[in-house]
């Protein structure tokens, strides 16, 4: 049997068996418990049903491959160690796609005398798992306390689960580690992510998202209401449909939810509000946009030299995106974020693989030693690098001529460092460009993440309120009392 082709009931089993775990979880005293309880959960909340989804599908897999295969979490506990070293598991989907992380789990396996990574594959060779269930299966290792000793956060819903105490608060072992100070990072970046003060998740880049616009209309303004973004559109001879970017691959609702998740949830508390009326704006802002201005470089020229086009919503991840935006626009470009209650309106998102650690784990220190590792060697530069060091050196960069050596000539040529559309072409940037990049990032003060299940919700519910069906209020009512349960669910 295919992996990706395991039958549904298998994934739904496990989808209850995970919220049979965490509505059992209260019962059985602290989410640290030890070993013991651990196999009293698992007797008593998987019983049979475990049995019969490891049973069924090994009586599949050897009526087909006449082999019997292990399952991920199986092989997972059954690691010791190897050539005198301790094994640090590190799980994950599909590793060969993040070449940067095995480089850095080679390269400290080679200089760690005592500690080797080993990293695990969730959805690889030897796991029966499909995508989503392989993801499904890491969240339901971290709650019963067999997960690995490191894992990829970006690929669970890390916020929903951070109550139970599964998770190791990082900063906590960076306070612990002697050769370490926080203030090596860029904090900013990092206060986002936090929960009750505590960080569970760090990758070695980032990335920020934003609302732009030429600085003759920003005109040092962010941290606008919707009101008042709608006000500065429109004295400008525009609406919202003046803005640029917001529909891509994803429908416009996911987008803007990614952005904003986080002033509807109370992660710390694991509480939400939808029924409010900055989310109703959401909703009548997600029905009402609808771009019809140019595309490309040609196209989004003309639509801001016509006034079509005011704003545009995007990425920035190198001074050279900023510079093909001045170019655009024809002027220096500043950052006006979108509409928000508070705050900046501009949000990161990490870049790279981005990892926790068990807080079962009996080595944290040592896996502490491997993420670190990894945040400092594990930058692609591809992104802004979360360590300040590097951080600085590549803006120092952006300001040198890319130079070049021509295979035809053998003579060395300054070459464009970025290109849109093979229209424009932008070099080394000026100290004005990277300060302008500089001061956007400062700015940060939120994140950008997908809650897959959260959105589900709301993308369900808000269907019926796109088609007329339902009024915004009754829409988001819905939404309030299933996000409620899920949070409950996941809390408990």
């Amino acid at each position: 049997m295919s992996k990706k082709n395991i039958s549904k009931h298998h994934f739904i089993i496990l989808s209850f068996l995970l919220i049979g775990v965490l509505l059992f979880l209260p019962a059985c005293g602290s989410s640290n418990a030890d070993e013991g309880k651990l196999s009293a959960i698992e007797e008593n909340t998987l019983g049979s049903g475990a049995s019969s989804f490891k049973d069924s599908f090994s009586e599949n897999t050897s009526a087909e491959n006449g082999s019997e295969e292990t399952s991920t979490s199986e092989s997972i506990a059954a690691k010791t160690n190897t050539d005198g070293k301790t094994v640090l598991t590190l799980g994950m989907l599909l590793p060969e796609d993040f070449p940067e992380l095995l480089t850095a789990v080679a390269e400290f396996n080679q200089a760690n005398e005592d500690f080797q990574v080993e990293v695990i594959d969730y959805y690889g060779e030897g796991s029966y798992y499909g995508y989503d269930e392989a993801a499904l299966q890491l969240s339901l290792d971290i709650v019963l306390g067999k997960a690995p000793d490191i894992f990829f956060t970006g690929m669970i819903d890390y916020e929903a689960l951070a109550g139970l105490g599964v998770f190791a608060d990082l900063y906590e072992l960076m306070e612990q580690d002697e050769d370490f100070d926080k203030e090596m990072l860029l904090t900013n970046i990092l206060e986002p992510y936090e929960i009750n003060g505590k960080l569970y998740s760090i990758a070695p880049a980032f990335r920020i998202t934003s609302l732009w616009g030429g600085s003759s209309l920003v005109q040092g303004r962010y941290g606008v209401s919707m009101d008042e973004l709608v006000q500065i559109l429109e004295e400008n001879g525009g609406n919202i449909n003046s803005i640029y970017g917001l529909m891509s691959d994803e429908p416009i609702l996911t987008t803007l939810c990614t952005l904003y998740m986080d002033s509807f949830i109370d992660w710390d508390n694991g509480t939400c509000d939808f029924e409010n009326e900055e989310f109703y704006q959401l909703l009548e802002f997600a029905q009402e946009y609808n771009y019809t201005g140019g595309y490309g470089a040609e196209g989004q020229k003309a639509s801001i030299n016509s006034g079509e086009e005011l704003l545009s919503y995007g990425i920035i991840s190198c001074v050279a995106d900023y510079q093909i935006q001045c170019e655009l626009y024809g002027e220096a470009v500043e950052v006006i974020g979108l509409p928000t209650t508070a705050g900046s309106g501009t949000t990161a998102y990490f870049s790279g693989v981005e990892l926790g650690i068990n807080a079962a784990g009996e080595h944290q220190e040592a896996a502490w030693e491997f993420v670190k590792y990894y945040i400092f060697n594990g930058y692609s530069g591809s992104g802004f690098s979360i360590v300040q060091e590097i951080f600085d050196e590549v803006m120092a960069e952006a300001m040198e001529d890319n130079v070049v050596n021509s295979a035809d000539s053998g003579i060395n040529e300054i070459m464009w460092k970025a290109s849109y559309d093979s229209t424009i072409f932008v070099y080394k940037a000026s100290q004005e460009d990277v300060d302008a990049v500089r001061a956007m990032i400062a700015r940060v003060d939120g994140k950008h993440r997908y809650h897959t299940d959260i959105q589900t919700i709301i993308t369900e519910e808000a269907d019926s309120y796109f088609s007329g069906q339902k009024s915004r209020e009754d829409v988001a009512a819905l939404i309030q009392n299933r996000v409620s349960l899920y949070l409950a669910e996941q809390g408990e």
